[in-house]
């Protein structure tokens, strides 16, 4: 039978004794090099670019489909994209202040009414501000949605929405 630990004792220790027996860095003489006390780098001027909250990678809703317009307003304002978010609501929202937002998740959506030209709807949405939020706090809402089809436009829009 082969006696593994015995083995691998003598070939550990035939290694350190190469590795000892060849290393003659004690009797040479250390080479004597200038330490710079100061070292010039080149210089130039970094200037950021604008951060932009506007993804690389863009979803695309269907404005013919009212629940995906829905979806497409709560996506862009989870991306904090005012322009995006107003695009999927009707002209008068358009000075509104946005709610900056840290993350915010759809937990339901039902219809609650509709004809050929509104559509209503309650979202459940859970919601995480930034900071200390504009008018909103951290937690879960429920609001109405009502989304009004405009022919100018070829989408629905969201014409009304608030607490239910």
């Amino acid at each position: 039978m082969v006696d593994l630990e015995n083995i691998c004792r003598k070939l550990f220790l035939s290694s350190l004794v190469i590795i000892l027996t060849s290393c003659n860095a004690f009797t040479a003489k250390p080479a004597e090099m200038p330490i710079p006390t100061a070292i010039v780098l080149p210089t130039t001027t970094f200037v950021p670019e604008a951060p932009t909250l506007t993804p690389s990678v863009l979803v695309t809703f269907d404005r013919h489909n009212p629940e995906s317009v829905l979806r497409g307003y709560f996506d862009a304002w989870g991306r904090n994209d005012w322009s995006a978010q107003k695009s999927f609501m009707d002209q008068k929202y358009a000075p509104m202040s946005p709610e900056p937002v840290d993350s915010i998740h759809i937990l339901q959506i039902k219809v609650s009414g509709s004809s050929a030209t509104e559509q209503n709807y309650q979202v459940l949405f859970e919601i995480r501000v930034k900071g200390q939020g504009i008018s909103m706090y951290s937690g879960k809402y429920q609001w109405d949605y009502y989304l009004t089809w405009d022919a100018s436009r070829d989408s629905w829009l969201i014409t009304n929405y608030g607490a239910g």
